[in-house]
This record gives C-alpha cells, sequence and structure tokens, in this order.
C-alpha cells in the first residue's frame, strides 16, 4: 500500500522504511512486504502531519481512498469509515457522505450503537457543503433519521 501511495521503487521504498525503522520513528510489525509500520509516538506521526501544507495532506487521502477502494476492494465492507475519513479530508463530499453512511450502517448492525452515531454525526456535518439545497435536505433528513434511531437504540440497551 505504501509503495502504491508513493510511487516508490521497492529498493528505494525498503532502504526509506528502514532507515525510519533504524531511526526508532516507525515500528515494523512483520516481514515486507506484508509488514505494519507504525509511528513509535503519536507525536511524531502529528509532528510529520502537520509538516504538509493542506494542499499535499488532501491529495494524499485522495491517493490513499483511491488506493483502497481499487487495489483493496474488502476495505469498502470490513472498515467503509477508513474510506469515509480519507474521501472526507480529501474534500470529496460525495464519497465523504456515501462511506459514512456505510459505516454507520454497519456498527448499528452490529449493535454498536455509539459508533454508529458517531459515523452518521459525522456524515451529517459533511453534508452541510452540498451546494444543492434539496440534495442537501434529503441527505439531512436521511442523517438526522439514521442518528435517532441509533440513539434509540442505545437507549433500549441500558
Amino acid at each position: 500500500m505504501i509503495q502504491a501511495i508513493t510511487g516508490m521503487s521497492d529498493a528505494a521504498l525498503k532502504r526509506e522504511l528502514d532507515r525510519m525503522v533504524s531511526a526508532e520513528i516507525v515500528y515494523r510489525e512483520g516481514d515486507p512486504p506484508q509488514a505494519l509500520y507504525t509511528f513509535k509516538h503519536a507525536l511524531i506521526q502529528d509532528a510529520a502531519y502537520d509538516s504538509l501544507l493542506n494542499e499535499s495532506r488532501q491529495v494524499n487521502h485522495l491517493n490513499i481512498a483511491n488506493i483502497l477502494e481499487s487495489h483493496f476492494p474488502e476495505t469498502k465492507e470490513s472498515t467503509p469509515e477508513v474510506l469515509a475519513h480519507h474521501f472526507t479530508k480529501a474534500g470529496q463530499t460525495k464519497q465523504g457522505i456515501h462511506y459514512w453512511m456505510q459505516a454507520g450502517q454497519r456498527a448499528q448492525g452490529k449493535s454498536a450503537n455509539n459508533e454508529a452515531i458517531s459515523h452518521f454525526s459525522d456524515g451529517l456535518k459533511l453534508v452541510s457543503k452540498v451546494s444543492e439545497e434539496q440534495e442537501r435536505e434529503k441527505l439531512e433528513m436521511e442523517f438526522g433519521l439514521c442518528v435517532i434511531n441509533a440513539n434509540k437504540a442505545q437507549q433500549r440497551v441500558f
């Protein structure tokens, strides 16, 4: 996935990731090419992210979302909230809304009502960016009803 996003050659990517592991910026779990890389500390991750210009962030988020959609189609079913997050951060309102709804419905289907409420609420915030009034009102109603239903389901649990 990292290679697809960066466009680096296998050798160059391996060299750079090895340098980051040696410098203890990231940890590697497992063996390449299936290794999982995580930042040593959230502050390092935040500093790296904050060092990017907003335009670069948006482009990176869009690249990640597109690669997840095309190369890892199981993400659509297993973790639509990841796609929703990246499309939202990329400024892709339509796709973000679609995946927030899907994420909320998936969470609700697992009786994860707090998670569902969070996803539906994130989608509802994004709906405010829809320029076409009739479409925006329709989406506000859909997401609003979903939040109400998830709240009711949550109250029945307690």
